[in-house]
């Protein structure tokens, strides 16, 4: 689920685990996405596609820093 959008990219956190951590925007490569400030949402400028707080989404970790303890994800 996606827990926060900022200028960088987007929180996501797990259903399962509840474990979380952020999809950067280098990360998306499927379209380019314009962060909008009012909604906090995310909008492709190809394909329209859009991602706002609370959407289901699908990740995947392609990183971990155990000593920041941070998480790495993109979307699937």
């Amino acid at each position: 689920m996606i827990s926060g959008i900022t200028n960088w990219g987007v929180y996501v956190e797990e259903s399962r685990t509840k474990a979380s951590g952020m999809v950067r925007f280098k990360d998306m490569k499927d379209d380019f996405y314009v962060f909008n400030r009012e909604t906090y949402s995310l909008i492709g400028t190809k394909s329209d596609k859009k991602y706002s707080i609370g959407d289901e989404v699908k990740i995947k970790i392609i990183g971990a820093d155990p000593e920041r303890r941070t998480l790495d994800y993109m979307f699937v």
